[in-house]
């Protein structure tokens, strides 16, 4: 546990050779700077245990990212879950004890075929499960418990 504290700023995007960012269990508190998609190698992006809030932001939406580990696990997100479906290496996705995030899981989720780990529990969502889940044959571990 470090004790950073403030925002994560826009001149995160000078640290471009990065392959893992790990902010992981800070008192970060603010939005996600747009800024962390222009780290084009980045495969990990650890921003677990801080107080992040606004939606999950759509530079996620960049394609080419390389990106195989996302957890934006205990923060203040809400709204929906984005689309993330051309995140083609993806193995690991935590956006757990959100609580604010709503809405269904994206059947589009059935295409990122490298997924090992999809963890969704303590948030609001609520739906079905997409039938395109049982696409992902690498899925090892589905925590979904604590929604609605």
């Amino acid at each position: 546990n470090n004790h950073l504290q403030g925002t994560i700023t826009p001149e995160i995007e000078l640290l471009d050779s990065l392959r893992v960012l790990n902010l992981s269990e800070n008192k970060l508190h603010g939005t996600l700077p747009v800024e962390v998609s222009n780290l084009m190698y980045l495969e990990e992006a650890l921003f677990a245990k801080n107080d992040l809030t606004g939606t999950i932001p759509n530079f996620m939406n960049t394609y080419g990212f390389p990106l195989k580990k996302l957890s934006l696990a205990y923060n203040l997100f809400d709204g929906t879950l984005p689309d993330l479906s051309h995140l083609k290496k993806m193995t690991h996705l935590d956006f757990s004890y959100n609580k604010d995030l709503t809405g269904a899981i994206p059947a589009s989720w059935g295409e990122l075929q490298e997924l090992r780990g999809l963890f969704l529990s303590g948030n609001g969502l609520s739906g079905f499960l997409p039938q395109r889940l049982g696409d992902l044959k690498n899925l090892r571990d589905l925590r979904l418990s604590g929604n609605g």
